[in-house]
């Protein structure tokens, strides 16, 4: 990696990739990093807050995380800035022992600072859920943002949320079939991952349920799939499969770095 930095350095190799290959080195010894991206209003944060089961990240219609915010492991309390346009929170839940979780500014963002700080986290990702509406499920922005996930060569794991909203099984399948179409020619994935959920109705349930917990259990929509998504993420990602995931990081990175300079070099 070193090396290949190296002989970008002396063909004139572009500034912002020869920054991003000297930081690969110290990003292999920080936590996994989840990445949460998708539109201002699709539901990231309350997803969040309810693999939380608590309400830490503001929610909205309008738009609410104006900055990184990076969830980790500790006490709960105030975010403390950590950079210009970064919000550490700390979190007593066990799986951030072991990764980070990051919510992003909408990819449709009007503020084209918000936009950048979002695409330039996409690197240093190891996992990025994509977060996107039932209702206008991966718009013109979201297409966008698939196709800058993809020269970076991630793993993505799509979730739709908003199933509350909608209550034909027939619509949910063809938002389905259309999302499996899109995402397949967008990433030249042939079974790419979905979670079809509502979040809120997730929230509210575990809060429900906090609020009196010896009361009656709260009723779950047998086609809410964000049970098996919160495995995923608390389970599922457990060492072995956070450890090939963390891997494929740098691999991917490079690809990308260089993809772009193949000119650079040809000519050195």
């Amino acid at each position: 990696m070193l090396r290949v930095r190296d002989a970008l350095a002396k063909s004139d190799g572009a500034r912002a990739d020869l920054e991003r290959l000297a930081s690969l080195v110290n990003e292999m010894d920080e936590l996994f990093l989840l990445v949460v991206v998708g539109e201002y209003n699709s539901g990231k944060s309350t997803f969040i807050n309810s693999l939380l089961g608590d309400e830490v990240f503001a929610m909205g219609d309008l738009p609410t995380t104006r900055a990184i915010s990076i969830l980790r492991y500790g006490d709960a309390g105030p975010p403390e800035s950590i950079g210009e346009h970064v919000q550490l929170y700390h979190y007593p839940l066990e799986v951030l022992r072991d990764l980070d979780i990051v919510d992003t500014p909408g990819t449709n963002s009007i503020e084209r600072m918000e936009e950048a700080i979002t695409r330039e986290f996409v690197p240093r990702a190891d996992l990025i859920l994509f977060v996107t509406s039932l209702l206008q499920p991966l718009t013109a922005s979201e297409l966008d943002f698939l196709t800058h996930i993809r020269e970076w060569g991630k793993k993505v794991v799509f979730v739709v949320n908003g199933i509350d909203r909608r209550n034909s099984d027939e619509q949910l399948d063809r938002v389905r079939e259309y999302l499996t179409r899109e995402i397949a020619t967008r990433l030249g994935a042939s079974a790419p991952t979905l979670y079809f959920i509502s979040a809120l109705q997730a929230l509210r349930g575990k809060l429900a349920l906090k609020a009196e917990a010896a009361g009656t259990p709260v009723a779950a929509d047998a086609r809410n799939e964000y049970p098996a998504l919160e495995r995923y993420v608390l389970e599922t990602l457990r060492e072995k499969e956070r450890v090939r995931l963390k891997l494929l990081t740098p691999l991917g990175v490079l690809r990308h770095v260089l993809k772009s300079n193949l000119a650079a070099l040809d000519t050195r």
